[in-house]
């Protein structure tokens, strides 16, 4: 017997690139939620799960993309069905997703326009963000200006009015000995 080779479905692929995407863009999303602000994480070297706040933030975007032209194609390939679920009647006449549809829709404003508007719970969910985010901040020591570690010493020095060779030296006196000023702050702490 000689079992007939299944098609590839282009249907299923678009399903289940759907579905993996929006898990990967739930934890970006809720890792960037949890995470320190910007000038806490970079000064830091924070990470999680081995990728910076960068790197989630990153990921988090194009897979976002990839989700948007999946549900794209899928929407294209279930159009039949939904406009089956727009169009199909409750035994009264009415058509039965004209009030899911306006539930949903309902759903949606509230929560957008509730976040927006700064009313609770809605505004309770930025708070408490931003109360994870000052967490971090206050368990840190804040960098001296913003992004500090993009600088190479000679430019940290010189923002900071500090003499090279003092620099130099107190830093070699905390066992972060370099003689090369062009080097990155950032990647003398990972040294």
């Amino acid at each position: 017997m000689n079992p007939k080779k299944k098609k590839f479905d282009i249907r299923a692929l678009t399903t289940l690139t759907v579905t993996l995407t929006f898990l990967v863009i739930s934890l970006s999303g809720l890792i960037l939620y949890i995470s320190p602000k910007g000038r806490v994480a970079n000064w830091t070297g924070w990470d999680m799960l081995g990728l910076s706040k960068e790197g989630w933030a990153s990921a988090h975007t194009t897979m976002a993309i990839l989700f948007l032209l999946a549900s794209a194609i899928h929407i294209f390939y279930n159009w039949r069905p939904l406009l089956k679920y727009i169009k199909m009647p409750l035994a009264e006449g009415v058509k039965r997703s004209k009030a899911e549809m306006i539930g949903a829709a309902a759903i949606t404003s509230v929560v957008f326009f509730g976040t927006l508007w700064g009313i609770p719970p809605f505004s309770t969910v930025g708070a408490v963000g931003n109360d994870i985010k000052n967490y971090w901040e206050g368990r840190s020591l804040a960098g001296p200006y913003t992004h500090a570690e993009e600088d190479t010493l000679a430019a940290f020095a010189d923002k900071l009015g500090r003499d090279h060779d003092d620099l130099l030296a107190r830093l070699a006196a905390k066992g972060y000995a370099t003689d090369d000023l062009n080097v990155k702050v950032k990647d003398l702490a990972v040294q």
